[in-house]
């Protein structure tokens, strides 16, 4: 969300937007900043009601894929016209792209991969804005916004909860040795990681637990 509404005001937004954001003008229109932010609410607010939105729920589809869908919304509706089509048109593309994400932060940091997921999220939503914007009202997208949150939401039910931001499974599994030997404040082990790794088809001499 940050990272493209930024892009938005360096790219988008004009002088008199750029004054109200920093206080140089009281400015009380409803300008594109705002407009971004209650749209990309919007979108969260219905993924939230008809989903969730917690990687502990439904991975990082949940988290990040919501996120992305809010901000590719936002610019979107922006960059359209302010049309509602254009909107969740990008809305669900960018959501689509993230089903299935797991939530599997290394030593339970949610700092890697989940950076690197926001950071392509990021990408998605910026590309599927500008695409949706240049198709049109013309083009009205083949699965409709509610029903990929409600994929999503179905997809967090029947989704191994090792990848629900447990760090049990995953990149959190695959790479704990590593992460350990440079933080090894980070991996306190606990009964469900040992299991999880007794499971692993590792040479024991590798395991931690």
């Amino acid at each position: 969300m940050p990272a493209v509404l930024y892009h938005y005001i360096v790219t988008q937004a004009d002088e008199d937007e750029i004054d109200w954001l920093f206080g140089r003008t009281p400015g009380t229109a409803l300008n594109g900043i705002l407009r971004f932010l209650i749209i990309a609410s919007t979108v969260g607010g219905i993924v939230k009601s008809n989903a969730n939105i917690s990687g502990g729920v439904g991975g990082c589809q949940a988290e990040v894929g919501t996120s992305g869908a809010m901000a590719a919304g936002g610019l979107a509706h922006l960059l359209g016209g302010n049309n509602n089509i254009i909107t969740f048109n990008a809305a669900e593309a960018s959501l689509e792209d993230q089903l299935g994400s797991t939530c599997d932060p290394v030593g339970g940091l949610v700092e890697l991969p989940c950076i690197d997921r926001n950071l392509s999220a990021a990408i998605v939503a910026v590309t599927v804005a500008q695409a949706m914007a240049k198709l049109g009202t013309a083009f009205v997208s083949d699965i409709p916004f509610d029903k990929a949150v409600t994929a999503m939401q179905q997809i967090s039910e029947n989704m191994n909860d090792q990848y629900k931001e447990t760090s049990t499974g995953g990149l959190a599994l695959v790479m704990q040795d590593e992460v350990k030997a440079r933080r090894p404040d980070l991996f306190p082990p606990t009964r469900e990681l040992c299991t999880a790794r007794s499971h692993m088809r590792i040479s024991l001499s590798r395991t931690t637990c």
